[in-house]
């Protein structure tokens, strides 16, 4: 692939990896659907918080491809998605300026997001100053995911960081810029997203095991093993499951509908088995995105059970 065969629109468009996009949005489209079985929906609100998802997810990408070309993470020997800095389809530069404008963007969304919150007043602190604490944080996690000097993805912390933002943080935010508050119940929930988030993750870096390895990339696989790569994913996905269980016969507020996320499990466990049975390297990329399609199907169900 080279820059003469593509047009500059179509490089942006790699580089942002719009593939992983849904991931982003999957978690927010479950704390609204919260916030709306609360009687809470704001529905410009809601909206910001799905751009600022997406935004924060793209700058990710964006910082991903730029500090581990830097880094020398993309060897030759990687498998993955074609990457636009190792690629030279896109200079450090231009990276460095789409970088800034995705960061620009997110700023606008999280002051809107911020002045919105300006009446809300939660345990004795600003509903404003909540959310602008949780702005800050996720912006500097999306950077710091892959740039400084300790990237939380080469130090067997990425999947931490994904459960946390991809679970905790996108679903109880999202409920709280809606609400004003937290509920126990949605902090539980929130993990189940996360969990099938972190699972894409856990994929990525099995796949690149040899690569990572090769370059000193310390991922949890590097860190522990293929097998342990194997049982990660597989206890990831389900545990989200388990995890709605446990709502259900814990909390009276939810009835059977909670549990119509599980009409995704056979396809899921479709999913462990190939974990399992997958040889090619390349191979990995298509159960990527299926477990990618996973998470987004069982966010839409669960959104639809928390509604009705």
């Amino acid at each position: 692939m080279t820059g003469q065969s593509l047009s500059k629109a179509r490089i942006w468009l790699l580089a942002i990896r719009p593939k992983t996009l849904p991931a982003s949005l999957s978690p927010v489209i479950v704390g609204i659907a919260f916030a709306k079985s609360y009687g809470k929906l704001n529905l410009l609100v809601s909206i910001a918080a799905l751009v600022g998802a997406l935004l924060l997810q793209i700058l990710s990408n964006l910082a991903n491809d730029y500090f581990d070309f830097l880094k020398g993470y993309d060897s030759e020997k990687r498998v993955g998605p074609t990457r636009v800095a190792a690629s030279g389809l896109l200079s450090l530069d231009e990276l460095r300026q789409g970088i800034i404008a995705t960061v620009l963007g997110i700023i606008l969304v999280g002051l809107y997001l911020v002045y919105s919150s300006r009446n809300i007043s939660y345990v004795g602190y600003s509903g404003s100053l909540i959310v602008l604490a949780i702005g800050i944080f996720s912006l500097l996690c999306a950077i710091l995911y892959s740039g400084g000097p300790f990237p939380l993805s080469a130090i067997g912390l990425g999947d931490a960081f994904v459960l946390l933002f991809f679970g905790l943080i996108a679903v109880n935010g999202t409920f709280f810029v809606n609400t004003g508050y937290f509920s126990f119940p949605v902090i539980v929930a929130s993990l189940a997203p996360g969990l099938l988030i972190t699972a894409i993750l856990v994929v990525n870096n099995y796949r690149d095991y040899e690569s990572d390895l090769i370059v000193g990339k310390k991922t949890l696989v590097v860190f522990f093993g293929k097998r342990f790569g194997q049982w990660e994913y597989n206890l990831s996905i389900v545990s989200a499951y388990l995890i709605l269980l446990l709502l259900f016969l814990r909390y009276p507020r939810y009835d059977f509908t909670l549990l119509i996320p599980f009409v995704t499990f056979p396809f899921a466990y479709r999913l462990i088995h190939r974990m399992g049975t997958t040889a090619k390297g390349s191979d990995y990329n298509i159960l990527l995105a299926q477990t990618a399609k996973l998470s987004l199907l069982f966010s839409i169900t669960l959104s639809i059970g928390i509604i009705i």
